[in-house]
């Protein structure tokens, strides 16, 4: 369909994200490779498919149409990516370029969600929209993207087509992160300009370095604003929907990249104060806005991954006051020994054995659900605010990448690959140098069923989780930690195989095995758990015991004021 600027359209661009992602250095990992993850956290919209996008060749003077990006489903249709899985289907018509770029002569493949994830040359990124300071009320414009009945001005890039763009031309963190940001100043960047704000971070890694990357709108409405910061290589960083760099010194290309911050800090007194040079620019205070939902919406996250990640920062979850323009927490923090599984782990968390323990009082219930949805329709007017949990029921897709500099591109880079909640999925690997990927493992949305996609076989695990968490979580754990060591071994086997025979075919067939593994323990896993809970008992084949709902419950729900005995 064309591109209009209709309500429609307008409402596809505020999809709640509110992502999380996690970046780890090359010696704060346990075996040396570099990380980034990231969680989709859109609630039912959003475009959980996983695509592998070939490499292609162009002629000279082509051009490289650029779309619109609404990010729910469908994120993209048409024929100019020459993708199956973006063809029209059911009545769907192609949508209408709002722009195009000079195309390179070559492309690199690579693995995308709603963004890009990692490409051919170990390249890997992972989303999360920020906060950022409002243009319009220090006088400057809103960055309208181009196409249809925009009128004047126009953005041409979101953050979308950035990571794409950047999948298929950078063979490096660094290129990558550069690529971006110019390319934002010179045609214009967009944001999702959602409850979360219009400003977006990536974590973007190679096999050696690992970088954050922040960018906003210009207030001409046709530029943008970043920075990027490599973080030492015995460092971990999260960035939970705010900003994270603090003081850049873009004199120092070795660690900091950006645009002219000062420049435009100026044209603004309330900005000139933290921004006076370019050697000297606290980024976040300049042009970050902070937490918006609540406090502690990103705070809490933030604080609850390195509890995780990195234990001996001891940091206080409880800021005395709230900070509009920054969380009161480091960039990056020291951290060593950091597994895969401890970076997936860290993702399926709910603030367990601490203050914050979702899965405790009585808005988990008797069976300790961490989940918390939102007010109906009719009790909006009942104001507060739940706690932001890192792992979410509305997550429609998760993923860890793995960029590992001792193994060619095709086996070192690997991507971690999980629909749904982090707490309740099993991550499938998908490798750099794989053909293809398995049709139950990448396609199915939420608004269509399909019983066998593996998106809605831990759909089934994850809903059923809700009537006996606190029971049924430990299964899943023990089937968690099976089947991802498992993985973990097939993918070494797969490297070791292509080592000796550089065939990409059976490379894919390999991970083929694993992710047709996966999703058949993943459907008995559904199985064993409406078996083994049914009815209120935990089943085994032999004996029943009623599970009964605990003491404490039955007393908050007033169950020893009912009707009296006999």
């Amino acid at each position: 369909m064309p591109v209009l600027r209709s309500a429609a359209l307008l409402a596809s661009l505020a999809a709640v994200d509110a992502c999380t992602t996690i970046l780890v250095g090359r010696k704060a990992s346990a075996d040396g490779s570099v990380m980034c993850s990231h969680t989709n956290d859109g609630e039912a919209i959003t475009d959980a498919r996983l695509v592998r996008v070939p490499a292609r060749d162009h002629a000279p003077g082509a051009r490289r149409p650029v779309f619109f990006s609404p990010e729910d489903y469908p994120r993209y249709v048409g024929y100019e990516r020459g993708l199956e899985a973006y063809y029209p289907v059911g009545g769907q018509e192609p949508m209408a370029a709002i722009g195009s770029l000079p195309e390179v002569n070559a492309t690199y493949a690579y693995f995308e969600e709603t963004y890009g994830a990692l490409n051919e040359k170990q390249v890997g990124m992972g989303e999360s929209t920020c906060s950022c300071v409002d243009w319009t009320a220090l006088g400057g414009r809103d960055s309208e993207p181009c196409g249809g009945d925009t009128d004047g001005p126009c953005a041409l890039l979101s953050v979308d087509e950035l990571t794409r763009i950047a999948m298929e031309r950078a063979s490096t963190a660094r290129e990558a992160v550069s690529l971006m940001g110019h390319l934002a100043v010179e045609h214009g960047f967009y944001g999702a300009d959602s409850f979360e704000g219009s400003a977006e971070s990536l974590m973007v890694v190679d096999p050696r370095d690992a970088w954050i990357f922040h960018v906003l709108p210009h207030p001409s409405g046709t530029s943008a604003a970043w920075a990027a910061q490599r973080i030492p290589d015995d460092h971990v960083a999260v960035v939970p929907n705010a900003f994270v760099i603090r003081e850049a010194n873009l004199s120092d290309a070795s660690k900091f990249l950006g645009s002219d911050l000062a420049g435009l800090a100026s044209e603004y007194p309330a900005l000139a104060k933290t921004c006076p040079s370019n050697e000297r620019c606290d980024f976040t205070k300049t042009f970050g806005d902070g937490e918006y939902a609540h406090k502690y919406y990103s705070g809490r996250r933030l604080w609850g991954m390195y509890r995780l990640l990195a234990p001996d920062a001891a940091l206080d979850p409880e800021y005395a006051s709230a900070t509009p323009q920054f969380l009161p927490y480091p960039t990056s923090l020291p951290a060593a020994g950091l597994t895969l599984q401890a970076v997936l782990d860290a993702h399926r968390d709910h603030y367990e054995g601490t203050a914050y323990d979702m899965t405790k009082g009585l808005a988990a219930g008797p069976f300790g659900t961490p989940n918390r949805y939102s007010p109906g329709a009719g009790e909006k007017k009942v104001r507060g605010n739940w706690e932001r949990a890192i792992s979410l029921y509305r997550t429609s897709d998760s993923f860890v990448v793995q960029a590992r500099s001792w193994l060619p591109d095709a086996v070192g880079g690997v991507l971690w690959w999980g629909p749904m909640a982090p707490h309740a999925t099993v991550y499938t690997p998908v490798l750099a140098g794989q053909r293809e990927i398995p049709e139950f493992l990448g396609s199915g949305h939420q608004g269509s069923f399909d019983r066998d996609t593996m998106l809605w076989k831990v759909r089934y695990v994850a809903n059923l989780m809700d009537l006996k968490f606190s029971y049924m979580v430990k299964d899943v754990r023990e089937a968690q930690r099976s089947l991802e060591g498992s993985a973990r071994v097939a993918v070494e086997d797969a490297a070791a195989a292509f080592l000796k025979d550089g065939s990409t075919e059976a490379l894919t067939a390999a991970l083929a095995r694993v992710a047709k593994l996966n999703l058949a323990a993943v459907a008995d896993l559904f199985d064993l758990l409406m078996f083994k809970y049914a009815d209120g008992w935990v089943n085994t084949p032999t004996l029943g015991d009623g599970v009964g709902y605990p003491a404490w419950w039955l007393k908050d729900v007033n169950y020893t004021r009912g009707p009296p005995p006999l």
